[in-house]
């Protein structure tokens, strides 16, 4: 699992896998779900992240973890 943070955008994308999207489906307002060829969800971006409840905090560590070359832990 990866998580991609675009701060500009203040959009988060949780990726579960390294497949390529076939087609996305918007589960509600500002949540959209990728999905494979073959059905099976591959990953789920999150529009406003920061008013969905990823804290200006933690996208701000994050922020600086990736900048010094690190990726995130997601443990």
């Amino acid at each position: 699992m990866k998580l991609e943070l675009e701060l500009e955008a203040n959009a988060a994308y949780f990726e579960m896998t390294d497949a390529e999207a076939a087609s996305t489906q918007a589960i509600e307002s500002g949540r959209l779900a990728d999905c494979d060829a073959e059905g099976p969800l591959i990953g789920i971006e999150v529009l406003s992240a920061a008013s969905a409840g990823l804290s200006s905090i933690w996208i701000t560590s994050l922020s600086k973890t990736q900048t010094r070359g690190r990726a995130p832990s997601m443990r």
